[in-house]
């Protein structure tokens, strides 16, 4: 689900820092459940902070895209 707004399959990567693993759950989780207002307010975080973001971050923020376009 999260990983087809991007149309392709993930690819292994690696996290550059140990929040990377906890912020890619709670993204995928939050897509999961349908949690649009915390997939927001993660991405929020994540662009705030400058860090490149994660495969995962940029298929929550696609699936995000998408979801909104279809409202």
């Amino acid at each position: 689900m999260l990983y087809d707004a991007l149309g392709a399959p993930p690819r292994p990567h690696e996290h550059t820092a140990p929040d990377d693993v906890g912020s890619d759950a709670a993204l995928a989780l939050a897509a999961k459940d349908y949690r649009l207002d915390v997939l927001t307010r993660q991405l929020g975080r994540l662009t705030a902070a400058g860090a490149p973001l994660t495969p995962t971050a940029r298929a929550a923020a696609r699936y995000l895209e998408l979801q909104c376009a279809m409202a």
